[in-house]
């Protein structure tokens, strides 16, 4: 039991070390697009459910 509690107060300290060491990326909306490092770039998504694919394949 003492292993697994070490083992979660390292991941713990280490996930607050992470999240404390600042963004080197920036990610913003300008004029209605997605910017990533002053670059306009394209979120492309979907979903597909398996009961609407056609049982041959």
């Amino acid at each position: 039991m003492k292993k697994y509690a070490f083992l979660f107060l390292l991941l713990s300290m280490f996930f607050i070390f992470i999240a404390q060491s600042g963004n080197k990326y920036r990610i913003e909306i300008k004029d209605g697009q997605f910017v990533y490092d002053e670059e306009a770039v394209w979120v492309i998504s979907g979903e597909m459910h398996y009961t609407h694919i056609p049982h041959q394949y």
